[in-house]
């Protein structure tokens, strides 16, 4: 994407919606979901977003672990390592 005249990137795409940008930290001695970059993605994506949301079924908590793809239902990748679910 074309940069504007300041060298900063637009905050709204062509048809004037606003473009949300955000990193990803990976925790430093992270392990990542090598073999398969498309769930490292959303793993990645999962660990970030539990940080500030709290996800709720009939408005009780509800804590998750784990995820998998509707391709590979028999796959379940873990979003954190052992000890760091928060």
């Amino acid at each position: 994407m074309a940069k504007n005249k300041e060298g900063k990137l637009p905050v709204v795409d062509e048809n004037g919606d606003y473009i949300w940008r955000f990193k990803l930290d990976a925790g430093k001695n992270r392990r990542v979901i090598k073999d398969n970059t498309f769930a490292e993605l959303f793993r990645s994506q999962l660990d970030e977003m539990l940080k500030v949301v709290v996800l709720t079924r009939e408005g009780k908590k509800v804590r998750v672990d784990g995820f998998y793809l509707i391709n590979e239902p028999d796959r379940v990748y873990p979003i954190w390592d052992g000890d760091e679910n928060p």
